[in-house]
Parts: structure tokens; sequence; C-alpha cells
């Protein structure tokens, strides 16, 4: 069935083809906190897969301050667009999902996570249309991605060790940080594609626990963040993932759980610094009773606050008599934040 609707450029070159009867959902939003965004969503066509010059396919695009251009977020763990053809040999493809109205689906997919600025305007377009005819149907359900979830775990640190083995250029070494996460909920709540967000990290500032100082021009640098390298990511906003495939159900943390995580630091002096992580996840309930249901929707705002990563001990050792290490640099710059 035809909509009589134009089609829409991004889908066209997303698909190679000419698209038919584009919809479009166009929303602005201002974040309230710097953090990183993503959406959860489903891809459903009636088109046969492989699908040939019968492209239908999907996008979901993004734009605002620090974001360059309008990328498409919305993309298939072969990191390829959302078309039909994608969807061949996809792990994400579900065929001959008529229970769920369609003749091929997707597995619930996350868009790939941008930082949004806490107060900015970003610009977000979700775009679905047909492509070589206007006759077979596709669509894109879309949900919320990950939320905070600082009071559903707790974040405790079991061991950390100073590594001089392969530092980063100039950097005094690494700080090696052993932790584990707990989910805390006591109601059936399971937690997925759970990722941690620096929130603080850096020398003490003045103001407060959540105050830091960026050091220059080797700012502390979290190595374990997602595509960190020596000299970028790492900072504040940076987002490190955490791998839940070895828990049984595989990629989901349940209630009582737990799962060790390992944070490396480059630190640019052998001295006292802040790491605070803000904790994101999907939760994933199986039905509640109205009772749990009541009493799992009460949050206590303070417990949503940043989670202190506590290196008393490491900072301990530190100071030491005879502590083996190279000596602490002097006279770094350093910015507030």
């Amino acid at each position: 069935m035809s909509l009589g609707l134009p089609g829409d450029p991004v889908i066209d070159g997303i698909s190679g083809g000419t698209s038919y009867d584009a919809v479009s959902l166009t929303v602005t939003f201002i974040p309230a906190t710097t953090r990183a965004f993503n959406l959860r969503f489903v891809f459903a066509t009636d088109e046969f897969v492989p699908a040939g010059s019968f492209n239908d396919a999907a996008a979901i695009l993004i734009s605002g301050p620090g974001i360059s251009g309008a990328p498409n977020i919305a993309l298939l763990p072969e990191n390829v667009p959302v078309t039909a053809n994608n969807l061949d040999g996809s792990a994400a493809h579900i065929p001959s999902a008529f229970n769920a109205g369609f003749a091929n689906i997707t597995t619930p997919l996350l868009t790939q996570p941008i930082t949004v600025l806490g107060g900015a305007t970003y610009t977000l377009r979700i775009v679905v249309a047909d492509v070589g005819d206007q006759i077979v149907q596709s669509a894109i359900f879309v949900a919320p991605g990950q939320k905070l979830v600082n009071d559903r775990v707790n974040v405790t640190v079991t061991s950390s060790a100073l590594d001089f083995s392969s530092p980063c250029g100039s950097y005094a070494g690494d700080l090696v940080i052993t932790s584990v996460i707990t989910n805390l909920t006591s109601s059936p709540v399971l937690l997925s594609d759970l990722f941690f967000q620096v929130a603080v990290l850096g020398a003490s500032g003045p103001n407060g626990p959540f105050d830091f100082i960026e050091v220059s021009p080797n700012p502390h640098r979290l190595r374990t963040a997602d595509q960190a390298t020596c000299s970028s990511g790492g900072q504040a906003a940076a987002v490190q993932s955490v791998d839940l495939s070895d828990q049984s159900p595989s990629g989901f943390l349940e209630p009582g759980d737990s799962k060790s995580v390992t944070f490396r630091i480059a630190i640019p002096a052998l001295s006292r610094f802040r790491f605070y992580v803000n904790v994101y996840a999907n939760e994933d309930p199986v039905p509640l009773r109205i009772a749990d249901a009541r009493t799992e929707g009460i949050r206590d705002a303070a417990k949503a606050l940043p989670i202190e990563l506590d290196l008393t001990k490491a900072f301990n050792d530190l100071s030491k008599p005879g502590r083996q290490g190279p000596p602490s640099r002097k006279g770094e710059a350093a910015t507030r934040r």
C-alpha cells in the first residue's frame, strides 16, 4: 500500500536506491546533565531478506553541540546501516517473525552512544522508508536507552595497584583498579547493556567532592574507556562498557549477582586524585506483583549521585617509605572542571 509520500535523501544514501513513502519524526531535547545518549530500537520489514533492489531502510540521526554533522547512530552489530539487505547474515536478524507482525525483524538493538552536553539543545530525527517500490512496508520501533542506575547497584573496589610496565608517553604510570558491581534490586529487575561513565577524574578541587582539576598537558585518562588512547578519550563523560556475556542469562546482571570490572587510569604524577563514575543500564523487569512494582518505583535521589571509587589503599601505598616508581612531576598546568 502506497502512502503517496516522497522518499528521503538519507535513506537513498544508505540503501543505494530510490526511496518512497518516507516517514520521519523530529524532536528536540535538552539533557539535564552531560552524559552518553542512546536509544533502543527494532527494525521490522515485510521485504524478503536479502531484498535486492527493494532495500527498505531506517536511520536515527542526531545533531547539536559537540557533534559533527548529523551522524546516523542506528547501526546493526556489524557496524553497517539498518537495511533489509544488511539483515542477511546479521547477528541481529530474526527471520519468519510473523508472530510480531512482520516477515523479518531485528533483536532489540542499541544506537551508538554519543555524548550530549547538559543544558544544550539537540535535534533527533528518526526516519524509515520503502526503497525500490511503494508496496511492501517496513517500520522502526524506538524506546529509551540506558538510564542512570546508581541507586540500583553497589560498586566496591577490591584491589588497586600501580603499574609502571607500559605507561602512556610521559605519564608516570597506570593505576589499575579492580572493582565489583552488584545488582542491588530485590525484585526481579535485570540490568543489561551496562556501562560506566566518568563523572569526575582529576586532581581534587576545593569546591566539594565533585569539583576536580584537569592536569595539563597530561590529564588523568581512563585507558580502559571505549575508544580511549594514550592521547585522546578517557576523560569526563567517557564511557566504559561492561561485557555481561559470561553472566547467566548471558547479557544480564540478575538481582544479587555481581560482575568484576577493571579500570586502568593513566596518571600524570604519583599524587592523589578523584575518580567518580555514573552507572547506566537497561532495566528489564519480568512481570511484577503490584506491591513489588510500587516498592521498586521509590527512588532515592541522594543515592543517584556519582559513585566514588575508593582509592584510599592506593594512595596509602604511594605514601609508604621507599615506594618505588617514577618521581612526581612538578610544574604541570591545571584546568578547573
